[in-house]
């Protein structure tokens, strides 16, 4: 047994606050199965697109906006009308079934945005990975 290990290298700051022999509550969470590596092409994707999008989004709002027109999103009526917004695409929240559906419709969003086909999209993943 290795003790507290962080799932992802970004985490290692955040787990480094954490002092030796201090008590600490902590929730566990139930790990969806998940392939790191797609969800890395995903992330791949998603650069792709931001930075051949006509529309000079920062790589968050792009994101946010490819979740939810790719129709990952909660929508809420408000008193204004009816709001989106992207649903969490975190392991534990959506399996790998769930995750596919998201990418191939991310692929479709991004053909319409930037006028690629689903080849050239594919090709140049190999780019940004």
């Amino acid at each position: 047994m290795a003790g507290l290990v962080p799932l992802y290298d970004s985490d290692m700051n955040e787990k480094k606050k954490l002092k030796l022999g201090e008590v600490y509550e902590m929730t566990p969470k139930i790990w969806k199965e998940r392939n790191l590596q797609f969800h890395k092409k995903f992330f791949a994707l998603v650069n792709l697109g931001c930075e051949n999008s006509p529309k000079n989004w920062d790589i968050k709002g792009y994101r946010a906006w490819l979740t939810m027109m790719s129709g990952w999103a909660d929508i809420y009526e408000t008193e204004k009308g009816k709001m989106a917004l992207p649903k969490s695409i975190a392991f534990d929240k959506m399996d790998d079934d769930e995750f596919a559906k998201l990418y191939k419709a991310a692929i479709q969003v991004i053909i319409n945005d930037i006028g690629a086909t689903q080849q050239e999209i594919e090709q140049n993943l190999i780019n940004f990975m």
